[in-house]
């Protein structure tokens, strides 16, 4: 798997961060800035919905995400910032998402695409994340019941990317 750190994604017309078919590296400090056209800041795929899960054992992705902004239009807008489904697990650290309709959605269902699991078996969370001009933080369509206190942790102590470590010549939008 591959692992990768300062992420600068600007004005993109799809999504900014995309993974699938069992991505478990680790990203480390993602800055993420929509434009107009943009789509989600995140997309996450367990597996190839265009193909479905044809590894045996299963498996899903499950990265490690730390020091992530995601920056969008405003909550008028009606994006998501990051959409998880088709059973994506995932560990997010130090998060903030700022300009969106909505910050979390989780996609899936109880059977083949089961990202609502991950939340109640500990493997998809965030811990420390800060959340501006956000009509609704987390938006379960999976099935499973969890409260937004299962999914997310440290709500109101996320910094985001840490743009002191980056260096002096990298600047940010």
């Amino acid at each position: 798997t591959v692992n990768a750190s300062y992420i600068s994604v600007v004005n993109a017309q799809d999504d900014s961060v995309d993974w699938t078919e069992g991505f478990s590296g680790t990203l480390t400090n993602v800055y993420v800035k929509h434009g107009s056209e943009h789509d989600k800041g995140i997309e996450a795929d367990g597996f190839n919905t265009d193909i479905g899960n044809n590894s045996n054992p299963l498996f899903f992705s499950k990265p490690t995400v730390e020091n992530l902004t995601i920056k969008g239009l405003g909550s008028g807008t009606g994006n998501e910032a990051v959409r998880l489904r088709a059973g994506t697990q995932g560990i997010f650290k130090n998060v903030l998402i700022e300009g969106f309709e909505e910050a979390f959605d989780l996609d899936g269902d109880q059977g083949d695409s089961p990202t609502g699991a991950g939340v109640t078996s500990g493997d998809l969370h965030v811990t420390d994340a800060t959340f501006t001009d956000i009509i609704t933080k987390l938006k379960n369509d999976t099935g499973v019941t969890f409260t937004e206190g299962d999914f997310i942790s440290g709500d109101g102590n996320g910094t985001g990317t840490d743009y002191a470590s980056w260096g002096t010549l990298w600047t940010r939008q």
